[in-house]
């Protein structure tokens, strides 16, 4: 896997290259057009180039170290794709009047099929562009930079469901602010109807493409990635089938876990699929990390196994929420099944192990330092605690 990175990490130097010069090619021909003076034409030759190879290292080195979010470790082209769509964005820009570029889109498209601040880092490359050639003011490129950061934070995490009622409101909204903030409010003039029109139509077709951006991300990522859990959560699957009839032990666990898991992540917003995926393969994964890439897991799923498995691997910094439920609802059920195989006719205390088991995770600081909520902490504690009559299947 290592050396098949290595590989690409040279490959993505080609689509880097082309980008490096369409965009020389273009600030060319805008500086031909406009009759550029040379020495700004070779400045923003110099400016865009060091950027484009600014996005290029970014997103090798994310992919390198797994930083990519969704599978767009797998699917390189999307991002460099509608990098080249960004490219366009951008010259065109430099004809259109300043409270009219469609910048918001491109800062949502790029961090969607890449990674959060790879798709800033290369958005604000892209606003460079128009902002040298015609001009624009300091306060128009944060205009921009400022709304584009905030649709990304609202657009960041749609892996299981795409809501974007809310999110395309704020984000939108948040445009509207900065444009009247920044070009209505600070024209030495009273603000009048035609001063919102060009705004306006800026708003239209950024709702407009971000409604077709989320269908196109819909169909390329979320529904492949439902597919793939709907198939890996099925207790038919091939891998579970096999690990029920080689060590039932075993399967029953993972199964018990995931149950605790789905009921836990239902309640907090976490990713129900990934944990519930995770809890159902944890041991077996454990025993064999190779199914992973064999079975092609969701990214999701193969970054909670892979904190589970190297739980005991010094000191982590940081648990996903999702992992530290799952961890809590492994040692339940563990601690659990011992008592009960050691004597069939016992009755545990299941308060006191419950109890128990946080305090041995307080104490790692494993709660801590997944960010739970001191409220989520309570209510997956009270959830456990309820669970008596559940505890009785585990003998």
């Amino acid at each position: 896997m290592e050396e098949d990175k290595r590989q690409l990490n040279i490959m993505l130097f080609l689509p880097e290259l082309f980008c490096m010069l369409l965009v020389v090619m273009g600030i060319y021909g805008v500086s031909y057009l406009e009759q550029l003076a040379f020495d700004k034409t070779l400045s923003c030759i110099v400016m865009a180039v060091l950027g484009v190879a600014l996005v290029g290292f970014r997103v090798r080195r994310e992919y390198l170290d797994d930083e990519l979010h969704y599978d767009n470790a797998k699917h390189l082209s999307r991002f460099w794709l509608g990098f080249l769509g960004g490219i366009a964005v951008s010259f065109a820009c430099v004809f259109l009047p300043v409270e009219g570029w469609p910048f918001l889109p491109v800062f949502v498209m790029l961090s969607l099929f890449s990674s959060p601040v790879a798709g800033i880092v290369a958005s604000i490359v892209l606003m460079m562009i128009p902002a040298l050639l015609s001009g624009a003011s300091v306060g128009v490129f944060f205009l921009y930079l400022l709304s584009g950061i905030f649709g990304v934070c609202l657009f960041c995490r749609i892996e299981n469901e795409v809501k974007i009622g809310i999110p395309l409101f704020l984000s939108v909204l948040s445009l509207l602010v900065c444009e009247t903030a920044s070009l209505i409010l600070t024209a030495n003039k009273r603000p009048a109807f035609e001063d919102f029109v060009v705004p306006v139509v800026n708003l239209i077709i950024s709702c407009v493409l971000l409604l077709g951006l989320i269908k196109v991300f819909s169909t390329q990522v979320v529904y492949p990635l439902r597919v793939q859990y709907l198939e890996l959560n099925d207790t038919e699957n091939e891998i579970l089938v096999n690990c029920k009839k080689e060590d039932r032990d075993k399967y029953f666990h993972g199964v018990h876990t995931a149950y605790f898991c789905e009921r836990i992540a239902g309640r907090f917003s976490m990713d129900v699929n990934a944990i519930k995926c995770a809890a159902y393969y944890h041991k077996i994964v454990e025993e064999a990390p190779a199914i992973m890439k064999k079975y092609k897991f969701p990214p999701a799923a193969v970054r909670l196994l892979n904190e589970y498995i190297t739980r005991d691997e010094g000191e982590h910094d940081s648990w996903e929420k999702e992992t530290a439920v799952l961890m809590c609802a492994d040692e339940i059920v563990s601690s659990i099944t011992k008592l009960l195989k050691e004597d069939k006719n016992a009755t545990p205390d299941y308060d006191k192990i419950v109890d128990s088991v946080f305090k041995k995770f307080d104490d790692r600081k494993v709660f801590f330092n997944s960010n739970l909520t001191l409220k989520e902490l309570i209510t997956m504690h009270k959830i456990f605690k309820e669970e008596k009559l559940y505890y009785d299947f585990l003998r």
